[in-house]
């Protein structure tokens, strides 16, 4: 008999999506040929039932219906009574999966009774030269310092394997059921073992809860709330946990204070393009013709596209992660070899972490050396 892997995703005001989870999982199903694939789609508002959906190649597509409003964990464990495969994948209505998802991660999973697999988030492999895969799924890491999976996505799942505490202490506050998981599953000493292919992709929109800080700050205290209570932690090692959950909450208020300055640096930088001011103009003006950025992230990345849509080369990008970056640049790390520009334009923001970035550029290459920041508010002024 055919062995089965069900996908349970909550659905709540996400019936646009529903195709085309429907159109990725029979990629995926069309590349294993060991196990049929059951999709199960757990609609969480009572006040919009789910109509019907597409016939499909997949074994079976069910819609369960819901009397009340369970939030996202609820929702997984209400799936999950419903579910008969031997693994489980917790997908959200948006993510987006590889076609080689399901066989690779079968493939890799042995003996243990889960695996994680890398995923590509804005435009870069998560895991990199700061964390390893392998060291971010360790009891240690993620009890201790913080969890670094993204998403339920990323794993693939042994059904016998899911907690008994996960499954009976549903979450008031949606944010960290994930979290709560994989400690259980950890301190429960199951194993979880990496994949390092990028097979996921993971979206952060402005609605997600991982982006409201105070209901994830919550939702992780109550995660510290049942672990305490339920003896899965006690003494010191209960206190560690608390104290990473309160580390990360810190993080996440700086992370805050960083984005308002990009905020307001972005905001500047539309003021200028609404007013015909190009960064392409600005070193035109100056002679200064082929160049060089230092970091692919949201600056980075907009001035690439800039420059390239006025017609500029950029002869390559300089990145601590370059090679764990997907793009069709050059990508260098900063102890590459670098040849000569005309001008190297660093796309972070100014900070005692950064401005060492300035005098290593001095030290490597012979270029001028403008700061993104600097730049538009000169053309602003």
């Amino acid at each position: 008999m055919q062995k089965l892997v069900s996908v349970i995703v909550p659905i709540y005001h996400g019936q646009m999506y529903m195709p085309g989870l429907i159109r990725q999982l029979e990629e995926a199903a069309k590349e294993t040929t060991d196990y049929n694939v059951e999709l199960l789609f757990v609609n969480d508002d009572p006040d919009m039932p789910i109509g019907a959906v597409p016939e499909s190649i997949l074994t079976d597509i069910r819609v369960i219906q819901t009397d009340k409003n369970r939030g996202i964990h609820g929702a997984r464990v209400r799936g999950l009574s419903y579910c008969r495969g031997d693994f489980v994948l917790f997908l959200d209505q948006d993510d987006t999966i590889h076609k080689k998802y399901l066989t690779r991660q079968l493939a890799l999973i042995g003996d243990a009774d889960a695996v994680v697999c890398n995923v590509m988030h804005d435009g870069h492999m998560y895991y990199d030269v700061d964390r390893s895969l392998e060291h971010v799924i360790t009891r240690e890491s993620m009890l201790f310092e913080q969890c670094m999976i993204l998403s339920p996505g990323q794993v693939l799942i042994r059904k016998a394997s899911i907690s008994d505490i996960w499954k009976e202490n549903i979450m008031r506050v949606t944010g960290a059921d994930d979290w709560l998981l994989w400690i259980c599953m950890l301190c429960e000493g199951k194993k979880i073992v990496a994949n390092n292919e990028v097979l996921f992709e993971h979206k952060l929109h402005y609605s997600n809860t991982s982006t409201d800080s105070i209901r994830m700050a919550e939702s992780e205290n109550e995660v510290v709330e049942i672990v305490g209570r339920c003896g899965l932690l006690k003494g010191q090692e209960l206190e560690m946990l608390a104290g990473a959950a309160e580390n990360v909450q810190r993080k996440r208020m700086r992370d805050n204070e960083k984005c308002k300055r990009m905020f307001r640096v972005l905001s500047d930088w539309m003021t200028a393009r609404e007013n015909h001011r190009y960064i392409s103009d600005y070193l035109k003006t100056r002679q200064l013709y082929r160049v060089a950025i230092y970091g692919y992230g949201h600056f980075g990345k907009h001035l690439l596209a800039e420059l390239q849509n006025e017609g500029m080369k950029v002869s390559y990008i300089v990145d601590r992660n370059a090679r764990y970056i997907d793009t069709d640049i050059v990508l260098k790390t900063p102890e590459d070899d670098l040849e000569k520009v005309d001008v190297f334009i660093i796309a972070v923001l100014k900070g005692k972490n950064t401005i060492a970035v300035e005098q290593n550029i001095q030290d490597r290459v012979d270029a001028k050396i403008f700061w993104l920041t600097d730049i538009i508010s000169e053309m602003i002024s």
